[in-house]
C-alpha cells in the first residue's frame, strides 16, 4: 500500500483552506460536499508530493460522521488514506489477522468517483482510510 493523503479535521473549511495555501499548499479539487453518507465537506490539496484532504462538517443542521472527533479532538491531522493495491476485501482481511477494527465497512465514496472507501482503527496507530486503486494504478 502506498499514502494516498493524510486527513486533517477542520471546523471551518475556508479559514483551513487559506491557512494551508499560505504554507504553499495548492488546491487539487473545489470543495466536496457528501451531504448523503456522510454529511461532510471535503477538499484535497497538495504540496510537492505531500497531498493532504481537508475534512470538515456540513453545516446544515444535520449530524455528521465527525462530529464527535471534531468535538473530542479538534482541528488537526485524523487519518492516513492508503491506496491499495489489492482487492479491498483480501486487504480487510489481511487487517484484521493483524488486529485491525473495521470502523466502516467498504462503501463508495464521492470524493473518489465511486471508488471504494473503508476506514479502520487499531491502537497504537490511530485511524486509517484504505481506498480502491484507480484504473490508471492497477
Amino acid at each position: 500500500m502506498k499514502i494516498d493523503h493524510t486527513g486533517y479535521l477542520v471546523r471551518d473549511m475556508e479559514k483551513a483552506l487559506a491557512q494551508f495555501e499560505a504554507l504553499g499548499y495548492t488546491r487539487d479539487t473545489d470543495i466536496i460536499e457528501d451531504s448523503a453518507t456522510r454529511n461532510v465537506a471535503l477538499c484535497f490539496l497538495h504540496n510537492g508530493a505531500v497531498r493532504i484532504e481537508l475534512v470538515s462538517p456540513l453545516h446544515n443542521g444535520r449530524p455528521s460522521v465527525v462530529d464527535a472527533t471534531l468535538q473530542r479532538q479538534g482541528d488537526g491531522p485524523y487519518h492516513i488514506c492508503y491506496q491499495l493495491e489489492q482487492p479491498m476485501e483480501d486487504a480487510l482481511a489481511d487487517l484484521r489477522r493483524q488486529g485491525w477494527l473495521v470502523v466502516t465497512p467498504p462503501e463508495e465514496a464521492v470524493a473518489f468517483g465511486g471508488r471504494r472507501v473503508s476506514f479502520l482503527f487499531r491502537l497504537g496507530v490511530g485511524l486509517i482510510e484504505l481506498v480502491e486503486a484507480d484504473d490508471e494504478t492497477v
